[in-house]
This record gives C-alpha cells, structure tokens and sequence, in this order.
C-alpha cells in the first residue's frame, strides 16, 4: 500500500499481489486493524497527501492526483472530514 500511493492499486490487485483472495485480505485487515484494507489505504493516502501539503507547494489538484483521487474538490471533503480542517487550512498554518 505504502508503494502505491501514487498510482493506486485496487484492493483486489493488492490481496492477489500477496497471494489471497479479496475476502481473505478483507477478513485478515479486519482481525488484525479492525478496518477494512480500503481504509487503511485511504488513511495512508491522506497521510501521504498531509505530508506534501506542509512540506511542498504543490497545488492542490496536483496533490489529490498524486494520492490518488480524481478531483481536488473529492479530495478536500475527505481531507476535511478526517482531519477536521481543509487542505488548505492546514497549508495557510504552516506559514503562520
């Protein structure tokens, strides 16, 4: 996963790349994370995504495609509700 941020794998590659099925891979993350692989995946996408945004001036868009999401707007509502601020909040503080 942590090799994928940037150009995403499906949840399906990714359990066929470590020799299971989607359900085992699904069943495992579970047991072990108590979440699904998807969001373990977005988690560490957004992490990626918070990382350049206070270390880069990276626009926006070009952040949310880099992680992985189709759109800066998508991007931002996710980014806000997992963080509680927008991309953009947390960018204008790092210079305060």
């Amino acid at each position: 996963m942590e090799q994928h941020t940037e150009n995403t794998i499906s949840i399906s590659e990714l359990a066929a790349s470590v020799g299971l099925s989607r359900r085992q891979l699904e069943r495992l993350f579970m047991e072990k994370a108590k979440m699904s692989p998807a969001l373990v995946y977005r988690k560490l996408r957004l992490e990626r995504a918070k990382h350049l945004l206070t270390q880069t001036d990276a626009s926006l868009i070009e952040i949310a495609l880099e992680v992985g999401f189709e759109s800066a707007g998508h991007f931002s509502r996710i980014f806000a509700k997992t963080y509680g601020q927008t991309p953009s909040r947390l960018r204008a503080q790092r210079s305060t």
